[in-house]
């Protein structure tokens, strides 16, 4: 049964890794079905719903993830990512900072704590000093560009944010969707939180704001 379990759950990460969502979700599913104590099966899934933008599911399994495993990064950016998404900005502040406070030097959740803080519209200069952070730990991640060419655009400083932008279409010419394809290449086995927050961006290329500009 463990062995299936792990085969399900192998499955359902693979499937994500390829941009496969219900597939991956499918997978998952089957492996909870089986052992519903899988932490990890619960965390892929919902990050095969971030794909599919099924935000409330997704922040549903990440909260499942946290009541078991509360210091999580990986559980916290997830659920912080869920609620960004269904634009409760705020409380996804509260989640990438907790993520951030147990994984400091993890870029993409860096990223991410941007991300929320410039959707709220709120202290933009703090959400640039976490971007730069971000950019100052991994100047080629697109995750933490994209996330401060963003805030940059919120404070209305185009001549900052065009060459973030233009940068990131040139370092991957070939992809109609560079930020997604990112994503690919910094992923490994246990490390899915390195790709999530470039996925999840692609899903959601700007948050749902209010006067953005």
């Amino acid at each position: 049964m463990q062995a299936l379990g792990d085969l399900y759950l192998l499955t359902c990460f693979a499937a994500v890794m390829q941009g496969q969502a219900i597939e991956g979700e499918k997978a998952c599913s089957q492996a909870i079905g089986l052992d519903a104590g899988n932490m990890d099966a619960f965390e892929l899934r919902g990050y095969a719903y971030l794909l599919q933008q099924r935000f409330e599911r997704a922040a549903a399994d990440f909260q499942v993830v946290l009541r078991s495993r509360p210091k999580d990064p990986d559980g916290l950016a997830g659920y912080g990512r869920a609620l960004s998404g269904l634009g409760e900005f705020d409380a996804a502040v509260k989640e990438f900072s907790a993520a951030v406070a147990a994984a400091p030097k993890d870029v993409p959740i860096r990223a991410g704590l941007c991300w929320a803080r410039g959707g709220t519209g709120k202290n933009l200069a703090r959400a640039l000093a976490d971007c730069n952070t971000a950019v100052k730990l991994d100047p080629r991640s697109a995750s933490a560009l994209n996330s401060r060419g963003m805030v940059e655009l919120r404070m209305a400083r185009f001549a900052e944010a065009t060459p973030i932008t233009r940068w990131r279409w040139r370092s991957l010419p070939n992809s109609p969707q560079p930020i997604s394809a990112a994503g690919w290449h910094i992923c490994g086995w246990g490390r899915l939180r390195r790709a999530a927050p470039i996925l999840w961006m692609h899903a959601n290329p700007i948050p749902r704001l209010t006067g953005c500009l």
